[in-house]
């Protein structure tokens, strides 16, 4: 930063000094200086933390990119799923442990529920054996598709987008 002249009352030229301090200010802020600016190209150093919401028109990164990464496991004698989530991104593995009936549905928790556009869509996911399960939605939640439920030892896996905050 520029190196500026203290002002006190009583300072002889102390109008001088005042304007020469300004143009001190003025040249480091038009000369690129250790400032940044509104437009033109500028590298900046150091980590920053933005603690609002960031827009860019277009990212590219010379290093990797990290993305959050958390995960719950909901299971019970009938069922196991693994709900990771990447970003907004939540992929569901399933495991039917013994027979599971048509009626039955399992909630999905909080932070990995699909995001709804207010089209309410549902997505099936397909397991081993061509049975398959949908996932609604409009209610956050897994439930056997075939009339005749699931059987035992079936798996699949399944993505969709979620708008959810973190859970934790």
């Amino acid at each position: 930063m520029a190196e500026l002249t203290k002002i006190y009352k009583g300072i002889d030229n102390g109008a001088e000094i005042t304007n020469d301090n300004f143009g001190k200010i003025n040249a480091e802020l038009t000369s690129g200086g250790n400032v940044v600016h509104k437009t033109g190209d500028e590298s900046v150093g150091g980590k920053k933390t933005f603690t609002d919401d960031m827009t860019v028109k277009n990212i590219s990164a010379s290093g990797s990119l990290t993305s959050k990464i958390v995960s719950t496991k909901m299971e019970s004698p009938a069922i196991k799923h693994t709900f990771v989530r990447t970003g907004n991104m939540v992929t569901l593995t399933t495991e039917t442990k013994s027979g599971i009936a048509q009626t039955t549905a399992y909630d999905i928790p909080s932070g990995y529920r699909p995001f709804n556009d207010g089209t309410d869509p549902i997505y099936e996911q397909v397991l081993s054996g061509g049975k398959s399960a949908i996932i609604r939605s409009s209610v956050a939640t897994w439930q056997p598709r075939v009339s005749a439920g699931l059987d035992a030892g079936l798996f699949g896996t399944i993505s969709w987008p979620t708008k959810d905050s973190f859970p934790g």
